[in-house]
């Protein structure tokens, strides 16, 4: 079930803190730009055209982290589906943060599908 969607482009000295206790998974979608993710005392950085996806309960705090001129992304929270358990099953850079790149084959496919999910939702 989707719960919300979005697309922003930020400003590049925009922050973002999620506080424990967020019930939902967020799937990201760096479009633009690079992030830095603080997870629990661990940092994690992607590049653009990375998907992350952050569990339930995760704090963490993002800012940006690149040499583009912009942050763009778009951003899906959801509750998953039980079978979907497995497909979600991700590398982890800090505690609660996966990641996959999305250069080609089903990283670039995923890429696609969930930077689609906004204008559908």
């Amino acid at each position: 079930m989707i719960v919300g969607t979005g697309r922003s482009e930020n400003r590049l000295d925009h922050t973002f803190e999620r506080e424990p206790g967020y019930p939902w998974w967020t799937l990201g979608v760096a479009l633009e730009g690079g992030m830095r993710f603080v997870a629990r005392g661990r940092e994690g950085v992607v590049g653009d055209r990375t998907l992350t996806l952050v569990r339930p309960r995760t704090p963490y705090h993002v800012s940006f982290a690149h040499d583009a001129p912009r942050w763009r992304e778009t951003w899906v929270i959801f509750r998953p589906r039980p079978e979907w358990s497995d497909l979600m099953d991700w590398p982890e850079v800090a505690p609660g943060l996966l990641v996959i790149a999305a250069g080609d084959g089903a990283g670039a496919e995923a890429f696609a599908c969930a930077n689609q999910v906004h204008d559908v939702a």
